[in-house]
C-alpha cells in the first residue's frame, strides 16, 4: 500500500460522493456543523476518507472521517483551502439578488430578512425566503444557511396590521409551502408587538410534521381581516385536512378508493385487504380511514358517513396484511346488507379539493402552540352570510396533533372532521357559535383545561351548540374546562351516534342559559 501525507492508506481512488453536501429543495448546500453531518450520515454508510463540506460563519471548509467512522473521527481536513476566505456583507435581500461579485458566501444585514447565504451554481430556486435567484451572477441560487425553525419574517412578513396584508399573506403562504416541500419543520411567528399579521382568503393547507408557534398565548397574532374573501368557507387561516362535510369535499366523493377489508375485532393491530392487488396503491406511513356500516346523514346523498370510523396509520405492508400504528378502537364488521368494512384511501389520491384547488390529503404530526388567532367580524356582510363564519382551522382535523397555549377569538371555535389522536390543552377561546365541533369520525381526542368565553358577535345569531359530538366520533375526553358568558343557545352538548365520551370536572357558568 502506498502511504500518503495525511496518514491514510490509499486502497482505491474515492471521489466526492453525494453526501459531500446536503440537499435542500433540490439544491446541494454545506452542512452547518459536525453534529449535523453525524446525524445525517449513518455510521453503516461511512468510510475512512469520506469528505463533507461544512459552513462555519460563512466560510466553507472540508471535513473528513480521517481515522475511522466514529463521530469523533470527523475532523477538519488538513491542507484544505476554504472555499471563501472572507465574508462580504450586503444590506438587503435585493442587494443579495443583484450581487455579481466573486464571493460565494454573503451576509445580509437586514434585521428582518437577513442571514448567511451560500451561492450554488446549481438549480434554479425561487425567491421564497430560503432561496433567491442569483440574478447578478447570471446563473445559480443563493441559499440561506440555518438550523431549526424558519422565521416568518424571512418570507417578507411585516406584522403591521391591515396595512401589511399583502406582505403578511404572501409570507404565510410561502413559509408553509416551503415546509410542505421538505416534509415539514417548524415555523416561528415572532410577536408583532402591538399589532398582528394580516391574512385573508382561502385557508393554507399545512402538510405533515409541521410545528407553528410564537412567543406566547396572547402574542404572535395572525388575524383574518376579511373572512368572507375566498372561494370556500369564511375565515379559516390553516387547514390540515381537505375533507369537508360532504359532496365534492366528503370522504364518499367520486374518485376516492374504498377498498374492501376482512372483518377485524376491536383491539386488532392489523387488517387484511380482500384483494391483495389493492396493496399496490398503499404505502407505509399513510393515514387511511377505516370504516363500516355506511349511511347517509339525514338521508342526504351528498353526506356519506360510517357508524364506525377511525383513522389509522399503516406501519407495515405484508402482502394483503396491513399493520397499524394503533390497535383498532372500533370493530370492523360486515353490515346487515353484506357490505364489508372498507379502507378509504384519503392521501394517496389524485382527487382534488376543487374549492381550494389542492390535492386531497389529511396531515399528521401537527403542533400549534403559543400564539393567537383572531378574526374580524364587523363591517362585512349582513345576515346569514356571516352566519357561516368558520373557526381558525378548517376543513378538517389532523392525525396526531397538539394544539396548546393558544388564544383564539373567532366567530366559531375549533371545528372540522376527523380529529384523531389530538389534544387541545390550556387554550383561551372566545367565540359565539361553538366551543368545539368534532365533525364526523373523530377519535381519541382530549379537550382539557381550556377557558371559553361567549362573545356576542355582530356577525349573526345562528343557533348553535357548545359541543357537537356525533357521526362515528368516539373515545373523547372533555375535562377541567371553564366556560362562562351570556350563552343562551340550543344546547351545551349534542351527542348523537357517538361512543365512549367522558365529560368530567367541567365548570359551565352560563347564567342566561334556558333549556326551554
Amino acid at each position: 500500500m502506498q502511504e500518503i501525507n495525511d496518514g491514510f492508506d490509499l486502497k482505491s481512488a474515492k471521489g466526492l460522493d453525494a453526501r459531500y453536501s446536503k440537499e435542500v429543495s433540490g439544491l446541494f448546500i454545506p452542512y452547518l456543523s459536525t453534529s449535523e453531518v453525524n446525524s445525517a450520515i449513518n455510521p453503516a454508510y461511512r468510510y475512512e476518507g469520506l469528505t463533507v463540506l461544512i459552513a462555519n460563519n460563512g466560510i466553507n471548509n472540508e471535513y473528513w472521517y480521517k481515522d475511522g467512522i466514529l463521530n469523533s473521527n470527523l475532523v477538519l481536513k488538513e491542507g484544505s483551502v476554504p472555499i471563501s476566505n472572507s465574508v462580504e456583507q450586503v444590506n438587503t435581500i435585493s442587494d443579495l439578488i443583484a450581487y455579481g461579485g466573486q464571493a460565494t458566501s454573503l451576509i445580509v444585514k437586514d434585521l428582518l430578512r437577513g442571514g448567511i447565504f451560500i451561492y450554488t451554481p446549481l438549480g434554479s430556486g425561487t425567491d421564497n425566503g430560503i432561496t433567491f435567484i442569483a440574478t447578478g451572477k447570471g446563473i445559480g441560487t443563493w441559499v440561506r444557511l440555518f438550523e431549526g425553525s424558519v422565521n416568518l419574517l424571512w418570507f417578507g412578513a411585516l406584522g403591521n396590521g391591515i396595512s401589511s396584508l399583502t406582505e403578511d399573506k404572501a409570507a404565510l403562504i410561502d413559509a408553509i409551502a416551503y415546509l410542505n416541500s421538505v416534509n415539514g419543520g417548524s415555523l416561528y411567528v415572532p410577536d408583532a408587538k402591538d399589532s398582528f399579521y394580516a391574512f385573508s382568503g382561502n385557508a393554507i393547507f399545512v402538510g405533515d410534521n409541521t410545528e407553528i408557534y410564537g412567543d406566547g398565548k396572547y402574542l404572535s397574532a395572525i388575524r383574518n381581516v376579511d373572512p368572507t374573501v375566498g372561494t370556500y368557507l369564511n375565515g379559516p387561516i390553516f387547514m390540515f385536512s381537505t375533507y369537508g362535510a360532504g359532496g365534492i369535499t366528503g370522504i364518499f366523493q367520486e374518485g376516492l378508493d374504498h377498498l374492501p377489508l376482512n372483518d377485524a375485532a376491536q383491539g386488532a393491530t392489523s387488517i387484511i385487504l380482500d384483494n391483495i392487488s389493492d396493496a399496490d396503491d398503499l404505502f407505509v406511513g399513510e393515514v387511511v380511514i377505516l370504516g363500516c356500516e355506511s349511511y347517509l346523514k339525514a338521508g342526504d346523498p351528498l353526506k356519506g358517513r360510517f357508524h364506525y370510523q377511525e383513522n389509522n396509520e399503516i406501519i407495515e405492508i405484508d402482502g394483503a396484511t396491513l399493520y397499524l400504528k394503533y390497535p383498532l378502537s372500533i370493530p370492523l364488521q360486515t353490515d346487515g346488507s353484506s357490505n364489508p368494512p372498507v379502507l378509504v384511501n384519503i392521501n394517496n389520491t389524485t382527487t382534488i379539493n376543487t374549492p381550494a384547488n389542492v390535492t386531497n390529503a389529511l396531515s399528521k404530526n401537527i403542533h400549534v402552540h403559543d400564539m393567537s388567532f383572531t378574526q374580524s367580524q364587523e363591517g362585512l356582510v349582513d345576515g346569514d352570510v356571516l352566519g357561516i363564519l368558520s373557526g381558525p382551522f378548517q376543513l378538517g382535523g389532523v392525525f396526531e396533533g397538539t394544539f396548546e397555549n393558544l388564544y383564539i377569538e373567532y366567530y366559531d371555535g375549533p371545528a372540522g372532521n376527523m380529529w384523531n389522536h389530538v389534544s387541545f390543552i390550556n387554550n383561551h377561546i372566545r367565540s359565539e357559535r361553538h366551543l368545539m365541533d368534532f365533525g364526523y369520525g373523530s377519535n381519541d381526542v382530549t379537550f382539557s383545561y381550556n377557558i371559553y368565553e361567549f362573545i356576542d358577535s355582530p356577525a349573526s345569531d345562528i343557533s348553535a351548540s357548545l359541543f357537537i359530538i356525533n357521526d362515528g366520533t368516539h373515545n373523547i375526553r372533555i375535562n377541567n374546562n371553564y366556560c362562562s358568558g351570556a350563552w343562551n343557545d340550543q344546547n351545551i352538548f349534542i351527542i348523537s351516534q357517538a361512543k365512549d365520551v367522558k365529560i368530567l370536572n367541567n365548570t359551565i357558568n352560563f347564567p342566561q342559559f334556558n333549556q326551554d
